[in-house]
């Protein structure tokens, strides 16, 4: 069952959400490569490519501020 990005997953941040999007392509990716029984290459491929875009979407926590606006602090 492959994800789709909706409006319901956005934080607000244009970067951040195009992260989440990128993410969410790449976990389809997997599922389709795991649902066709593809070769083991291509099923580690697209794995290692989820592995590094989970790397840079959790190496970066966004952090919500009393005023509404967003503060970015990098971990």
């Amino acid at each position: 069952m492959t994800m789709e990005w909706s409006d319901m997953f956005s934080v607000g941040v244009k970067e951040i959400d195009d992260q989440h999007k990128k993410f969410i392509g790449i976990l389809n990716t997997f599922e389709t490569a795991l649902g066709l029984k593809e070769s083991n290459d291509a099923v580690l491929k697209t794995y290692d490519a989820l592995a590094d875009q989970s790397h840079i979407e959790f190496r970066q926590t966004v952090y919500p501020v009393l005023s509404g606006s967003w503060v970015e602090v990098m971990v």
